[in-house]
């Protein structure tokens, strides 16, 4: 399901890699047997030489990444970060989330 659900994904955005990551791949090698024929299998022909790269998680990268987002927050005036860069403004200048 994974493969397909990717796949279709890959025949509308067209990215030129498919980055997998989280806390999943650390067992990737069992998964990889059932995702890459399904990615393969669903994939539009022009599109089936897409590179997939898999790349390993542990508790440094959820640190890393709840550091970039309190630290990004402050500056992000637009908004982009969405409600998580509310909360962590409201933290950040001691109110009530």
């Amino acid at each position: 399901m994974l493969g397909r659900a990717t796949a279709g994904l890959v025949n509308v955005v067209d990215p030129e890699v498919v980055v997998i990551l989280g806390e999943g791949t650390a067992q990737w090698a069992h998964w990889r047997t059932g995702f890459e024929p399904a990615l393969r299998a669903h994939l539009m022909p022009g599109r089936r030489d897409v590179a997939v790269e898999v790349e390993s998680w542990d508790d440094t990268s959820w640190a890393q990444g709840a550091a970039a987002l309190v630290l990004a927050t402050p500056f992000d005036a637009a908004g982009a970060a969405g409600e998580q860069g509310r909360l962590v403004r409201a933290r950040l200048i001691g109110t009530a989330p």
